[in-house]
């Protein structure tokens, strides 16, 4: 999608040097890359400026007094809406059925609507072109015969 810009986020610099690598090789303008702390996203975008999130395969922070670190608890909710246009969306992608009910129940406590919902989206049979993207860690689970989750949705106005 030449005519979009990706911005690609994380702490981990590996992540970003191999991502900028692929990003380079592929002579790719539109792409960028932030090595920062999410809790820090605002300092890096205006409110209103993002058109859509997408959050692929990330720690599901598993014990309970880890909650607080899933990147779709109330707070980091609050981060993205402030960010998103009216119209934006934030995307899930996760082998974690734990962290696919907890979202939903946490987006569906905000009032948010669901755009689409998919518990193993391999079992669904068509994808759209951005769902057949495949991360390493996708790859890697899906080798495990894990099912794969995912969903999307808006903020309320």
């Amino acid at each position: 999608n030449p005519e979009q810009n990706f911005i690609g986020i994380d702490i981990k610099g590996d992540r970003m040097w191999h991502g900028a690598s692929q990003a380079e090789k592929m002579n790719l303008i539109n792409t960028a890359f932030l090595r920062i702390d999410i809790v820090r996203l605002k300092n890096y975008f205006a409110e209103d400026e993002i058109e859509e999130i997408w959050i692929t395969f990330p720690d599901p922070q598993r014990k309970s007094k880890q909650l607080k670190k899933r990147l779709t608890n109330p707070y980091y909710l609050n981060i993205y809406q402030e960010i998103l246009s009216s119209a934006g969306i934030v995307h899930l992608k996760t082998d974690s059925e734990g962290l696919f009910e907890y979202t939903l129940e946490t987006v569906h406590d905000r009032g948010c609507k669901m755009v689409e919902e998919i518990k193993d989206i391999y079992a669904k049979g068509e994808l759209s072109e951005e769902l057949k993207i495949k991360t390493y860690y996708e790859n890697k689970y899906l080798e495990e015969n894990r099912p794969i989750h995912y969903l999307s949705f808006q903020f309320p106005s």
